[in-house]
């Protein structure tokens, strides 16, 4: 019931993200709209004031100076907003391939002898981890990394992911 209830709520949040997405880029698609559309009225207010006073000259310089700042602000923020969006799928991508690793790791039973191979300090280099889990449940040792590579990328077509280089 309590999983069920878990699947439910987790399946609304989904809809609900996605939703608060989709308005989200209306409401930029629209600020963006009316930036552009402010920036071009304060444009014909100026040529319009010329030889105006001088304050009003300069006011209407001003709101177009600001309009100007509004509009590169606006666009500023959208710039940011693909970012964000961007950088949340590459984290749900990699979410999704870290629990894909521990799934095979428990499965493979290796998690402390691997878990000790991907704690250890040292450069990262990127290997197999059909390879690795084949050569730690042989106690073979690891091998380096450019003999590692020309295998891995010879013989192994499967999922690599990172580990150190040095594994003493």
């Amino acid at each position: 019931m309590v999983t069920a209830r878990r699947d439910l709520l987790t399946r609304q949040l989904g809809m609900t993200q996605a939703a608060i997405k989709v308005l989200e880029s209306a409401v930029s698609k629209k600020q963006a709209s009316e930036a552009h559309s402010s920036k071009w009225l304060a444009q014909i207010a100026e040529a319009k004031v010329q030889g105006k006073h001088p304050i009003v000259q300069l006011v209407s310089s001003e709101n177009t100076a600001f309009a100007d700042e509004l509009a590169s602000v606006v666009s500023a923020q959208g710039d940011l907003a693909r970012q964000l969006a961007s950088a949340e799928q590459r984290l749900q991508r990699l979410e999704g391939d870290y629990q894909g690793a521990q799934q095979r790791v428990a499965l493979a039973g290796l998690s402390s002898a691997l878990g000790q191979v991907l704690v250890s300090n040292g450069a990262r280099c990127r290997i197999c981890a059909v390879c690795v889990v084949k050569r730690v449940s042989a106690k073979a040792p690891l091998p380096s990394v450019d003999s590692h590579s020309f295998v891995s990328k010879t013989l192994c077509s499967r999922r690599w992911i990172l580990l150190p280089t040095s594994m003493s």
